[in-house]
């Protein structure tokens, strides 16, 4: 997989030309990489180019400063496109990826056929929150947050009453 070098880091991505004239560019979560999308290619291949990358300080992309914003995050994607000169992509972002994925759509609209936001918000967290889970991650390793993460992600339902008929009988719809 291929390294280029941007005005700010080396972006470290993988773009897979399966020959069609659609393109799809997927922004990954904090703390995952490219790869977090490889179940998706098999069926995404079939209609898409693909086109992943490990935003900065992720994965094989290196990081060069203490603080990115999301218009940083945003314009590395415009460069990266103006890099591989694709002008008109499909885009998809989940959770960090998702909020890269509003700011293209507000100040690089005409740059993409559509934009997928999943598992985002318009602001996620707080300075106070985010600089308390770098420290942990700097002192201890990514391992340390990932029961934490897993839990935000994927929180059990407790309730033992389920009212709907497929929660009765799961197998009929």
């Amino acid at each position: 997989m291929p390294n280029i070098q941007f005005s700010n880091f080396t972006c470290h991505y993988q773009f897979d030309n399966f020959g069609h004239e659609k393109t799809l560019v997927l922004s990954n979560s904090l703390g995952t990489n490219l790869h977090m999308w490889e179940d998706n290619i098999d069926v995404l291949s079939h209609h898409f180019n693909i086109l992943r990358y490990d935003k900065r300080g992720h994965g094989a992309s290196s990081i060069h400063q203490n603080k990115v914003s999301i218009a940083d995050l945003g314009n590395d994607v415009i460069e990266l496109l103006d890099y591989l000169k694709l002008d008109h992509v499909y885009f998809c972002g989940l959770s960090i990826g998702g909020l890269t994925g509003q700011w293209l759509g507000i100040h690089h609209p005409a740059r993409f056929n559509k934009i997928i936001i999943s598992n985002t918000a318009a602001k996620i967290g707080n300075e106070e929150g985010w600089s308390t889970r770098v420290k942990q991650v700097t002192e201890h390793g990514l391992q340390s947050i990932l029961t934490g993460t897993a839990e935000r992600w994927f929180h059990r339902n407790i309730s033992s009453k389920r009212t709907t008929k497929s929660a009765r009988n799961p197998t009929k719809f």
